[in-house]
């Protein structure tokens, strides 16, 4: 019995690993949310930016979670591609994501990829 139990368990952690995704956070910029709201404008159509910002949790809604600046000026609303561990109103973390620049206007499909708590 307790074989199997450990059997179970090293599947169960394996299967785990497989799916988890590790991303390099080295390739993430730093940047505040209010200028990458400015830079938004400033990029090609179908750019696509991979940045890192310390912002306050806000709500999640579906598959979005909504995020502000610290200062609570500006912000952020970003689709959510798999699960991460619940939040509490205002917590202060650190996300990586990717913005990709609409071809014809100028507005991000932003990706949450990755949540330093």
């Amino acid at each position: 019995m307790k074989k199997a139990v450990f059997v179970l368990v090293v599947l169960f952690v394996g299967c785990l690993s497989i799916f988890a995704q590790n991303i390099d956070r080295s390739k993430y910029q730093a940047i505040d949310p209010f200028d990458y709201k400015l830079s938004i404008k400033q990029v090609k159509n179908g750019a696509v930016r991979q940045y890192k910002s310390t912002v306050l949790f806000s709500m999640q809604s579906g598959s979005n979670y909504y995020f502000k600046s610290l200062d609570g000026n500006t912000t952020m609303s970003m689709e959510v591609t798999k699960r991460f561990a619940p939040m509490a109103d205002n917590q202060k973390v650190t996300i990586y994501y990717t913005a990709t620049k609409n071809a014809y206007m100028d507005i991000d499909s932003v990706v949450l990829d990755d949540i330093d708590y």
